[in-house]
């Protein structure tokens, strides 16, 4: 494995010319460019079982205020993808959320008209994992897609021991930051903005309109979270999400339960967890590579819902948002042996709705 390194470290020296990359979106373009290689999953939605595992290679070349990214799957066709940050949800340690029009068929293809949801947690200086969720014009899941990657110069990256319910079972507790957009993104999306869109072809005209753009106006808050998983043992499952305010507010524990489920596959048995009480129809698919996603089943137009990425670290060093919390007041000190987690969330108040993203890093008390 790639040591895990620091994050203040990392982001506080990246710099272009001398000029540090003090912000989330200039971090989110230094860290990602370059060349990356490693494995990726394509993933049943239903049972969280790998149905094929290809090698990957991913480019990406920052623009102003975008990312063009090209990566290829297996024998695929290379997909295109032109990122706008100022759409995009960005952290200081090079993590990112967004949503994207089409696949560019690197989850299968899938009919116009529908979404793809992207998570990219930074792991180290050079590792990142990426989970791209499609839902198809009606609002179905159809395909899941997980990418471990390392940066193309560097060693091999061994991929983790898969995830498990009882790897995430127990209490976590950390540090969270919460980024709510001024104006929501889907107000601003354009046509052309996804996988394989031609207008990636003829990228510049687009690039002069971002060069010329003011950047997103967003409200960023931070607080502790709290996050528990309950097993009964036999196939219940509590899963719990708690916060509490710098200020000293702290909000009712959320209670959601759901049911375990097992299935036998080519290459194994694998584990996913329903939450059928909920209107979106939640569902834990626990993955390869220490991975985890809870994504909606089914998209509504006017239902909230949420979209979570999580990633189990080494014990150690922390590599993620976390190494930036000496700029908030009362930090305990983190256990160093502890267990970790990286999460990245999106919430919408309903299709097309994106509402703020978290990026937080919880560990196991």
């Amino acid at each position: 494995m790639i040591a895990i390194a620091s994050t203040a470290a990392h982001a506080l020296t990246m710099s272009a010319g001398g000029r540090t990359a003090d912000t989330p979106r200039a971090a989110v373009a230094k860290y990602n460019a370059g060349a990356w290689r490693g494995t990726g999953w394509l993933i049943d939605p239903r049972t969280a079982e790998p149905l094929a595992i290809e090698d990957v290679t991913t480019s990406v070349d920052p623009a102003p205020s975008a990312l063009v990214t090209q990566t290829t799957l297996g024998a695929r066709d290379a997909a295109r993808d032109l990122l706008d940050l100022d759409l995009a949800d960005a952290d200081l340690d090079g993590s990112y959320s967004a949503e994207h029009d089409t696949d560019g068929g690197l989850l299968g293809g899938g009919a116009p008209g529908g979404l793809v949801i992207e998570h990219a947690i930074a792991v180290s200086d050079n590792e990142r994992r990426r989970c791209l969720l499609r839902y198809g014009d009606g609002g179905a899941l159809e395909a899941v897609l997980l990418l471990l990657e390392g940066r193309a110069a560097a060693d091999d990256v061994d991929a983790p021991a898969p995830s498990t319910l009882l790897s995430i079972c127990g209490d976590w507790e950390g540090d969270a930051s919460v980024r709510r957009s001024a104006e929501p993104a889907a107000a601003r999306r354009k046509g052309g903005r996804g996988f394989g869109t031609p207008r990636v072809a003829k990228a510049r005209d687009v690039f002069d309109e971002a060069a010329g753009r003011q950047g997103r106006p967003e409200a960023t808050s931070v607080f502790k979270s709290r996050l528990s998983y309950l097993y009964d043992g036999e196939s219940t499952v509590v899963r719990k999400l708690g916060a509490t305010a710098f200020g000293g507010d702290e909000l009712d524990d959320i209670a959601t339960f759901g049911v375990l489920k097992r299935h036998d596959g080519k290459f194994g048995e694998y584990e996913s967890v329903g939450f059928a009480s909920d209107a979106s129809q939640p569902r834990l698919l626990l993955l390869p590579a220490a991975c985890h996603v809870l994504a909606p089943s089914l998209l509504s137009d006017d239902a909230p819902f949420t979209c979570e990425f999580g990633v189990a670290l080494e014990p150690g060093e922390s590599f993620g948002w976390a190494g930036f919390t000496d700029r908030m007041p009362e930090q305990p000190e983190q256990d160093s042996d502890a267990r970790r987690l990286a999460r990245s969330t999106r919430l919408y108040a309903g299709r097309g709705r994106f509402v703020s993203g978290t990026t937080s890093l919880v560990s196991e008390v």
